[in-house]
């Protein structure tokens, strides 16, 4: 397993995984990285990922943090290191969501941690096509309260069901296409 991450946010794992007295079931390579830049392909590469391999990649938390040029950036860049039939999961909001006023205080809880959000889109799945992606949509909303994810600590049930109301957002999984 590779993790790919900012230093700073990888050093707080660290610490958190030894304070839990937890690790991963599976060899874990940490890679130091900025995903909205372009260094991280010769990183994850160095680290010895196999471009011929079968691979998930998981985009959990992210996109919605990057610009829309970023995130291109970024699903081409994996899209060149990956052979046809990888796998991608991805959350994604919609635009709507980033422009509804009903969810601007669930906008506000973000941005006050540190979690901008920056990027969203009304068709997901043409913008993954668009870099090299075929995608299958679900509602992140029930998704994420079937895994017990949503709504956030500190997020009331009311103000999570207004968000979900006002606008979609999606979890995506998507296959790397020729």
């Amino acid at each position: 397993m590779f993790e790919l991450d900012l230093p700073k946010l990888l050093a707080q794992k660290q610490v958190v995984l030894e304070q839990e007295h937890a690790g991963p079931g599976c060899h874990r390579v940490v890679v130091p990285a900025d995903l909205a830049g372009d260094g991280w392909p010769p990183a994850l590469t160095n680290e010895g990922f196999d471009h011929a391999g079968p691979a998930v990649l998981v985009l959990e938390g992210l996109s919605y943090c990057l610009t829309e040029g970023e995130n291109g950036r970024l699903l081409d860049g994996i899209a060149s290191l990956a052979a046809p039939g990888i796998r991608l999961g991805i959350a994604i909001v919609s635009r709507d969501a980033l422009e509804n006023p009903a969810i601007v205080p669930c906008l506000e809880f973000m941005a006050a941690r540190g979690i901008g959000w920056r990027f969203g889109t009304n068709d997901p799945a043409g913008f993954l096509a668009a870099h090299g992606w075929r995608a299958e949509l679900s509602d992140f909303d029930a998704v994420a309260r079937r895994l017990g994810r949503w709504p956030l600590p500190g997020v009331s049930e009311e103000l999570a069901a207004r968000a979900a109301a006002a606008s979609r957002s999606y979890f995506i999984s998507a296959e790397r296409v020729a």
